[in-house]
């Protein structure tokens, strides 16, 4: 579904990323790991065309991922939901609907998925902060997309925010198939969510592989010090 080769960033004189190679395989969810400032955000500002890339390419479904093609397979969250506070959650995704020429039979569709269906005429600045996050995560899936990139989707959430984002993205996975990648820096959320594992150290990849592949090496906790220190 997604593969990265040979990807460098850099800012000035600093290499951000060093040759990052890994694949994504089509109806997984991959777990985009590391301490904060190893390059995780780079990387998925990079997936997304929003940062200019120095060397080597991304690849979605064997082509050469370019930002006017293929966007329209791609949704994506990064930090906070981009909402209008003073609008309904069904307003917040009938100004996207309009824009992308989509009807409110879609939006009602969306609605029901994010389980935000009986709040639909409840202004989002009354909304709790993890149903914020799956209002953003509704506007990231209007469209759609064949492969959702989220950014710390589970950050700074409550514990039931936390279960009931985690619960939306394995159905928005299992349910309509759709690829997600996950950057974060909590491995322990991770491993409750992913299939497949990316680490990323310093800028470069320290490991590539499944879940399975990763705690064969020994504990959690080991494992993840082995790439991050």
């Amino acid at each position: 579904m997604l593969e990265v080769v040979n990807l460098s960033v850099r800012a000035k004189e600093i290499l951000l990323l060093k040759s990052i190679n890994f694949q994504i395989q089509k109806g997984s969810i991959c777990g985009i790991v590391g301490a904060n400032g190893s390059g995780k955000t780079t990387l998925i500002k990079a997936l997304l065309g929003l940062i200019k890339v120095d060397e080597g390419f991304v690849k979605i479904e064997g082509r050469v991922f370019k930002e006017s093609a293929q966007l329209k397979s791609i949704g994506s969250l990064i930090e906070r939901a981009p909402l209008y506070n003073h609008l309904t959650a069904f307003e917040n995704l009938k100004v996207s609907a309009i824009q992308l020429k989509i009807g409110n039979s879609r939006i009602e569709q969306v609605l029901e998925i994010i389980g935000l269906q009986q709040e639909k005429n409840k202004k989002a600045n009354n909304f709790s902060l993890g149903m914020k996050q799956r209002l953003g995560i509704g506007l990231a899936i209007l469209h759609q997309p064949d492969i959702l990139i989220l950014d710390e989707p589970t950050n700074g959430l409550d514990p039931d925010g936390v279960i009931q984002v985690r619960e939306l993205l394995f159905t928005l996975n299992q349910k309509y198939g759709a690829t997600i990648i996950i950057a974060s820096h909590v491995l322990s959320e991770l491993e409750k969510l992913a299939s497949h594992i990316v680490f990323i150290q310093n800028g470069s990849v320290s490991f590539s592989g499944t879940i399975v592949q990763f705690k064969e090496q020994g504990s959690l906790e080991t494992s993840y010090q082995k790439y991050v220190d």
